[in-house]
């Protein structure tokens, strides 16, 4: 099952890559906190879609 991680946004931008692949591979999700206080959610496009419903309107990287 996928997990959720809190990290610091410093910590977050310094394991971006690492992030980015387990979000895609696994299906992680990442809470980046600012002094302590959660911020934003990184998750994956796919979730993301689900969330707001979406789909039909984000167009992939590129515009085609």
């Amino acid at each position: 099952m996928a997990k959720e991680t809190v990290m610091a946004c410093v910590e977050a931008r310094s394991k971006l890559s690492e992030i980015h692949d387990r979000v895609n591979d696994q299906g992680d999700t990442y809470v980046v906190a600012k002094r302590q206080k959660p911020v934003a959610v990184i998750i994956g496009i796919h979730r993301y879609r689900q969330l707001s419903g979406a789909a039909k309107n984000v167009k992939k990287v590129g515009g085609k």
